[in-house]
């Protein structure tokens, strides 16, 4: 995707002096990307953030950053008396059937602190998910010589929490799909953006969709360590080379955030499946 047309709409509130002169600055994040910090009021054409006015713009990206979950918002604070009553703000994708972001602020802003917020209304959000368990190598082998028996004890490290590398991003609608380990996605010039705008997409669905995560418990690509021990007999006249297996418990998530959609794998657990 090349460059990406957004549009913007800030309502000041209704509240005495909630207008405001200074310069207001915001940045986007979306399911593929963060756009850069850009000055709205230059923007928009005669005196803006007046009281309970509603002022539009467009801002023209050049990349797609997929739909906007999240904003930040800053003002400079220039004047006197600047203080500038927020009512929402709402971010739309200029595309077909692309949902609007509505932002509920309802706050004065009166210094030059950012503001974060989160989406509040607009985005669809869905996790469907399957359950796998698969007996897989862990790719330990064990040697036992003839007529012999070996011991057996390791500590290994495996995989839990959610999987970027495995994780796909899908367009809904369109014929856009990619891998996090494949390489550069949808309108990102490297993966390691991309795979920091989708980590931070992810964690925002799954704590929006479930009151009892938090964004910053999330695993990504983590790991625990699994502790082995067992014997192993060969009573034959040939060395017998045995595979360590394990039993890999996972749920695959399909997550669907705005016109963006996620499939990624979580590790429940990975245990010792025996020889």
């Amino acid at each position: 995707m090349g460059k990406t047309k957004y549009e913007l709409k800030f309502h000041t509130g209704d509240e005495c002096y909630a207008g405001t002169d200074s310069c207001i600055f915001v940045t986007l994040f979306g399911t593929l990307g963060q756009s850069d910090e850009y000055e709205v009021s230059e923007r928009i054409r005669g005196n803006a953030f007046e009281r309970n006015q509603t002022d539009k713009l467009t801002l023209e990206l050049p990349q797609s950053i997929g739909d906007v979950y999240k904003a930040e918002l800053r003002s400079d604070c220039r004047w006197g008396g600047a203080g500038w009553y927020l009512d929402y703000f709402e971010v739309r994708r200029q595309e077909n059937n692309a949902p609007t972001a509505h932002f509920s602020c309802r706050e004065w802003i009166e210094d030059r602190k950012v503001r974060k917020y989160r989406v509040t209304s607009g985005l669809k959000y869905e996790d469907h998910k399957r359950a796998e368990v698969v007996c897989v190598p862990s790719g330990k082998k064990i040697y036992v010589q003839p007529h012999g028996k070996v011991e057996y004890k390791e500590q290994l490290e495996v995989a839990v929490g959610y999987s970027l590398s495995e994780t796909v991003v899908s367009q809904i609608g369109t014929n856009t799909s990619i891998s996090l380990e494949g390489g550069a996605g949808p309108g990102q010039g490297c993966t390691s953006d991309l795979t920091a705008s989708v980590k931070g997409a992810i964690g925002f669905a799954l704590t929006s969709l479930n009151s009892n995560t938090k964004e910053e418990s999330i695993q990504f690509n983590a790991s625990k360590k699994t502790d082995i021990q067992t014997t192993i007999a060969n009573d034959t006249d040939e060395e017998k080379i045995y595979q360590v297996m394990m039993n890999i418990a996972k749920d695959v998530h399909k997550i669907t955030l705005g016109q963006t959609q996620f499939e990624i794998p979580e590790y429940i657990s990975n245990e010792f499946g025996g020889i």
